[in-house]
């Protein structure tokens, strides 16, 4: 009979996780606090102030883990183990240090570097000293199960909750805001679900790691039958790719380096969950499947590499470019120790992988100062070849200047804008002019915005059209218009039905007046067809017309125009139905008086006659 547990064991499972791990529960619950502040928020001024102290407080729950973990392996002082906790909030401090300036990419790049450190490290720092890999597998087997455990707890919650909330707010007409489901999900996965994993954390010393037949059938099922099967299937295509590059003589390029290395990690991964039963009997199989898989990567790691030499000669080193690189290495190190070892220990796995994680993540050596190293160096010999930069500043064009290094310019620009901020580019532009540019870059809120914006201003500056993203040809020009933060009054009288399109691509699903509708883009045409489903055409929206009466206007911005709602404002009328369109954001290029759209967000308002 199943026996379920008392509200006290409860009551005393949670008091003792927080005791156990005081500091971990502080950290998700600041971390969940501030992430409810954001999404009450109603103004974005402060915003990255706020980004930063949530992104600090994340990375203190497995931090903190760590040191609490440590801790009890070696039975310290309590006077040490003050020490220890005063050290986890000084290097949190560091790191909110760190992250001061202006907010790009790379901010969220580095946090998951050394979240990831910090999480390689709580699977292992409990068992440096102890050369037992039995116990190490139990103890992070517990944490897996664990976590899976708490995941799915904490979603059950949520949509339980969510919907008793809009039970209560349909039947009896209680207004709740959306708002309240985002707190809702922020309090089930930071501080129930952390709360709920750190209660199930097994003591160092607990009897169960001893434990050699606590194998759940349910994770053999899954990493022998399910796992194996997907990765060999998956190694064979990659094979068969690798060999389709050995007879056409096209060497791989793109994608080919990731999905390799995502296959790489999933072996490695499930081959960690099998451990344990490979040596029992009836199992060998395994053990030959642990060696030709190994032993099969060497060849795929050399394509990856053959592909990332490709793309760094042309392009140089991005930290996304240097970080496979440098994974690429540790999973060759890890084929080459597995293969030449007969008793390879476990934990050098998540060892090794955590110190990669911690050196790449700072110093001249580390992903950042490397790739801008080479961006910097890639966009200097372009502005050179141009004669773009006299006398240490940069000058106007005077000659011509191909669209080819007109595009890799404006590239080279948009990535260190985006991943490295204005910092790096002082020393060429004068000050007052990059101080204007700096506060247009803090000014914006979105990522593609900044960057796009910021780029075309400094091509603009250097006397040629900006020529980054999808460009048609030599001669293409791009547009972004977006709606005006500040002027944004929207006349709705006379319709019915509000409805959002965020993003709007070729094909975008949304409902109208409980109706399925599908909004789609004729890129060529700059239509924007919305279709009841099956087939029923309702309007069409003709945002080329929209963006052509701007881009026709005498001295008009071209690129990062912030407009009001009135001009990017298209009306349309049928027998059955009143539409109107208002876009927040529209965008596309013109090329030889041809205009093309290519991506939008926007406002329908609908109302049947």
């Amino acid at each position: 009979m199943l026996k379920l547990p008392s509200i006290s064991y409860l009551r005393h499972s949670a008091t003792a996780a927080f005791r156990r791990f005081p500091l971990v529960l502080l950290s998700a619950l600041v971390c969940a606090a501030v992430f409810m502040w954001i999404v009450h928020r109603e103004s974005s001024e402060g915003g990255y102030e706020i980004v930063r102290l949530m992104f600090t407080s994340a990375l203190g729950i497995p931090l903190f883990l760590v040191i609490a973990l440590a801790i009890e392996q070696t039975a310290c002082a309590a006077a040490v183990r003050i020490a220890c906790m005063a050290a986890g909030l000084v290097l949190l401090g560091l790191y909110h240090g760190a992250t001061i300036g202006t907010l790009t990419q790379n901010h969220y790049v580095r946090y998951f570097q050394l979240a990831l450190a910090a999480h390689l490290a709580a699977a292992f720092v409990a068992f440096i000293r102890e050369a037992r890999p039995d116990r190490f597998w139990q103890f992070n087997k517990s944490l897996f199960t664990r976590f899976l455990l708490s995941t799915l707890y904490a979603y059950v919650l949520f949509f339980g909750a969510a919907l008793a909330l809009s039970a209560v707010d349909r039947l009896f007409d209680v207004k709740i805001k959306g708002e309240v489901y985002y707190d809702l999900w922020i309090f089930c996965v930071f501080v129930f679900q952390t709360w709920h994993f750190l209660a199930g954390v097994p003591e160092i010393h607990s009897p169960q790691l001893s434990a050699s037949d606590n194998y759940p059938n349910g994770l053999k099922i899954f990493a022998q039958y399910l796992l194996i099967p997907l990765i060999t299937v998956y190694g064979v295509i990659l094979y068969v790719y690798l060999g389709k590059v050995c007879v056409t003589g096209k060497w791989p390029e793109g994608l080919v380096g990731w999905m390799v290395s995502a296959m790489a990690v999933g072996g490695i991964f499930n081959l960690l969950l099998i451990q344990p039963v490979k040596e029992q009997d009836g199992n060998r199989w395994m053990r030959v499947y642990e060696k030709v898989f190994y032993a099969s990567m060497v060849p795929l790691i050399g394509m990856l590499f053959a592909s990332l030499y490709i793309r760094v000669r042309q392009y140089g080193f991005t930290e996304r470019r240097y970080l496979l690189a440098v994974l690429g290495l540790w999973l060759l190190g890890v084929a080459i120790y597995f293969l030449a070892r007969k008793a390879a220990d476990i934990r050098r796995i998540p060892q090794s992988l955590c110190a990669l994680a911690l050196i790449t993540s700072f110093g001249p050596w580390g992903a950042y100062s490397v790739s801008l190293h080479s961006q910097m160096a890639r966009l200097e010999r372009l502005l050179v070849k141009n004669g773009l930069i006299k006398e240490g500043r940069v000058a106007k064009i005077e000659g011509v200047i191909t669209f080819a290094d007109r595009k890799e310019i404006s590239a080279t620009l948009d990535y260190i804008i985006r991943n490295h901020g204005l910092d790096p580019l002082e020393a060429w532009f004068e000050p007052e002019w990059i101080a204007g540019q700096r506060k247009e870059f803090i000014d914006h809120p979105t990522f593609f915005g900044v960057t796009r914006h910021s780029a075309a201003a400094f091509t603009k500056l250097m006397g040629f059209d900006y020529a980054g993203g999808r460009s048609g040809g030599p001669s293409a020009q791009h547009f972004y218009y977006h709606a005006d933060r500040i002027n944004r009054e929207m006349v709705v009288d006379g319709f019915e039905t509000l409805a959002v399109i965020r993003y709007g691509h070729d094909t975008t699903s949304l409902t109208l007046m409980g109706d399925t509708c599908l909004a789609l883009l004729d890129r060529e045409r700059g239509i924007i067809s919305i279709v009841r489903l099956p087939d029923a055409p309702l309007a069409a929206i003709d945002a080329g017309a929209v963006a052509r009466s701007i881009w026709e206007r005498p001295g008009m911005e071209k690129f990062g125009h912030a407009a009001d709602f009135s001009d990017l404002t298209y009306d349309t009328e049928t027998p059955t139905i009143r539409a109107r369109f208002v876009f927040e954001r529209l965008n596309g290029e013109v090329e030889s008086d041809r205009l093309r759209v290519t991506n939008y967000s926007g406002y329908l308002l609908y109302r049947r006659k």
